[in-house]
């Protein structure tokens, strides 16, 4: 089940053609049946998506209709979801939909109306964003279900773009280096100590294309359905703290739990109570980050479990979270050098931190880092073809570069005609340079798999 599909290319030209000639009123019902027929690949998955969505409905029903109930009713439909998660985490887009839910149920709770039954199930069920995001505000995308965007030859022309520019970062780089990746994290003891660097260096690279072209497929879809996502990336690489780059990238998840856990967790009465503690005991501005410092680790620890319930993900979590401390703190090194060496250095950290979210386990990510800083022989793993690693190389350089630009001159006005035209220069490099046809499958992108 996958976006790169010849079964979702069908169910999202028949949305965006029905979309145009269908009446408001039955344009949520449409939505809801191509998300139904799109899981309908496993009976099994369809009866619980089904199932998930109807006990979100009915739970917001009664946490609307009984106020003095609504904290139980809540605790029960945030625990349910959470074992949902837990029982189905990595299948079929449950871990993308436990949030959602569980915000939908949050947002139940507070004073504007909901939105209409059928709304609500096309937006919780929404088959293009539980592949990999982004993280939607279900009542948001369903209040714009009865009055999607008309299908302009511009919208069409630049979406159609962002889904062959997204095809163009899956299948022309980062599927062609995901083969070293996977070979130098697999055995990591078996390979040089440049290589190993090579590896976490480009790990970096196959994943940011990887989520990123996703991302851009998802929102190309959304977009020729008439229907504006969040973005989730926002050139993440330019960051020069670490901070930054988690405002640039998987926008919507650090949102998603910036809002619901961060912030609730820091003004509950025991944080309050341990701020007032720490702040008379050390009687400085330093004793209410310390109480800060409990609430933003707990955070990222959930954070580093909701990709996978294994130390190695904790500890990533945890590592992030407490990065993000020192630079509130102002204990980061280097906060006067140029931006170019805070991009790098920062870059170089992140790079260091997720050999843990790579790595198959803690024992395996302990391995790959003895051979990063103790020198050891070994072998370069090049699976895959050196020209075809090498073609990937330069593309990844190409989309870079584009970031680069964008960043410093703002995102640049394409019409039709260029749009029509960079859509057949990418289809024609997804076809020479891309990977697929025997032995290839392009059903998961990587993080389809959290």
């Amino acid at each position: 089940m996958s976006l790169i599909s010849l079964r979702s290319a069908v169910l999202v030209l028949f949305l965006s053609l029905s979309l145009l000639r269908l009446p408001a009123r039955v344009r949520p019902l449409t939505l809801l049946v191509c998300s139904l027929l799109f899981f309908a690949v496993s009976p099994e998955l369809l009866a619980l998506h089904a199932l998930h969505t109807a006990l979100t409905l009915v739970l917001a029903f009664l946490i609307r209709r009984f106020r003095s109930a609504r904290r139980p009713l809540l605790a029960v439909g945030i625990l349910a979801h959470s074992l949902a998660f837990v029982w189905l985490r990595g299948r079929g887009g449950f871990s993308y939909a436990a949030l959602i839910h569980i915000g939908f149920l949050l947002d139940a709770d507070l004073s504007a109306p909901l939105t209409g039954l059928q709304e609500s199930a096309a937006a919780l069920t929404w088959f293009p964003v539980l592949q990999e995001g982004p993280i939607l505000d279900a009542r948001r995308f369903a209040n714009q279900l009865s009055q999607p965007e008309p299908l302009s030859w511009e919208r069409g022309s630049l979406a159609v773009l962002r889904i062959v520019a997204g095809l163009v970062k899956k299948l022309v780089v980062a599927d062609r280096m995901a083969a070293f990746v996977d070979a130098a994290y697999s055995a990591p003891q078996t390979c040089t100590t440049g290589a190993l660097w090579l590896a976490m260096l480009v790990y970096a690279v196959q994943i940011y294309m990887d989520f990123s072209g996703c991302m851009d497929v998802v929102l190309g879809v959304c977009a020729l359905a008439g229907f504006d996502l969040p973005e989730n990336f926002r050139r993440p690489y330019l960051a020069d703290s670490c901070s930054e780059y988690w405002r640039r990238w998987h926008i919507t998840m650090g949102s998603w739990f910036r809002h619901r856990v961060f912030y609730p967790l820091a003004a509950s009465l025991p944080m309050l109570k341990l701020a007032g503690r720490l702040d008379r005991a050390v009687r400085s501005p330093l004793g209410a980050g310390m109480a800060a410092a409990v609430p933003m680790l707990l955070t990222w620890t959930l954070v580093g479990l909701w990709h996978g319930f294994a130390s190695h993900y904790a500890l990533w979590g945890l590592l992030n979270g407490f990065l993000i401390l020192m630079e509130s703190f102002r204990l980061s090194i280097g906060s006067h050098w140029p931006k170019a060496a805070r991009i790098a250095r920062t870059f170089l950290a992140l790079c260091l931190i997720r050999v843990l979210f790579r790595a198959d386990s803690l024992k395996s990510a302990g391995q790959f880092y003895v051979g990063l800083f103790r020198p050891q022989g070994g072998a370069l793993p090049l699976d895959a073809p050196l020209p075809g690693f090498l073609v990937a190389v330069l593309f990844a350089l190409f989309f870079f570069a584009l970031e680069l630009h964008e960043e410093r001159e703002g995102k640049p006005e394409i019409g039709v005609s260029a749009a029509l035209t960079l859509t057949a220069l990418g289809i024609a490099c997804v076809m020479i340079f891309g990977c697929y046809g025997p032995g290839y499958s392009p059903t998961e992108f990587f993080y389809n798999r959290f």
